[in-house]
């Protein structure tokens, strides 16, 4: 299986692959961490956002284990066109120690609750159907990214038609609210990833990666592995090394995360 040859530090590695009860199996290397959904959703009750660093460094860390797929080809030499189709916070799985893995193009799995979220993040050529290439992975890491950096999904809305409504059109009229408080080179780069003509778009994962590098050099940002890690500390999210399910710290009636005893 093509999944298990998949080798990228920023990708989650299946290790075996076998049958078992009529059905195909993978196992998966282990993460000791949290899903992005899950931090995003502990961010959100203590009313934080993400750090811009650690937004960059995971960004970042998203786009090359992209780049590396999609440039991937056959042993003849020919250019194998693989499209992830569903990058999106539950599918980023973040270590402990700051490490960024994307879950495995083809592997990726999610229950109803996330495939219903997922929607948020999809292009707008996904939504209508057509084929898809590199450029839908990447308007959909530009909706991650705005999520991580505004603490709320680009294409909101009360109901699901309201937010397809919003994503089919490219929507990014949120860009344009003052509040966002996202400096100006870098609304224009996610304007750039997230352009409802894809021709328009990024056209490669390095472009886009480079253009995020470009902005923390000009600001003077340090994107490093330490800054992931120190933001999950801040969120007292805990090791789950000793083979218990974590959870996410308890939460207030006012929605702020309670510190262990």
């Amino acid at each position: 299986d093509l999944s298990t040859r998949l080798r990228h530090p920023n990708i989650l590695k299946a290790v075996d692959c076998g049958v078992k009860d009529g059905e195909f199996v993978l196992l998966m290397e282990h993460v000791d961490g949290v899903s992005l959904a899950g931090a995003l959703r502990v961010a959100a009750r203590r009313h934080e956002r993400v750090p811009l660093s650690a937004a960059l460094h995971i960004a970042g860390a998203v786009l090359r284990a992209l780049g590396y797929v999609h440039e991937l080809r056959d042993p003849s030499g020919e250019h194998l066109g693989m499209v992830h189709r569903s990058v999106s916070p539950g599918n980023i799985l973040l270590g402990l120690d700051g490490h960024v893995k994307l879950a495995a193009f083809g592997v990726a799995r999610s229950n109803s609750d996330e495939r219903t979220r997922g929607v948020r993040y999809m292009s707008p050529e996904q939504i209508a159907g057509r084929d898809l290439d590199r450029r839908s992975d990447l308007f959909s890491a530009g909706a991650v990214l705005f999520e991580m950096l505004t603490g709320a999904p680009l294409f909101g809305g009360a109901t699901d038609r309201e937010v397809l409504h919003r994503a089919y059109g490219a929507d990014i009229t949120p860009l344009a609210e003052p509040d966002t408080r996202l400096p100006l080179e870098l609304r224009l780069i996610l304007a750039c990833a997230l352009e409802l003509d894809r021709t328009e778009r990024f056209q490669a994962a390095s472009e886009f990666s480079e253009a995020l590098a470009a902005f923390a050099g000009h600001v003077r940002i340090p994107v490093e592995k330490t800054s992931t890690s120190a933001w999950l500390s801040a969120l007292e999210i805990a090791s789950a090394s000793d083979g218990r399910r974590r959870a996410a710290p308890p939460v207030h009636p006012d929605g702020t995360a309670a510190r262990p005893r």
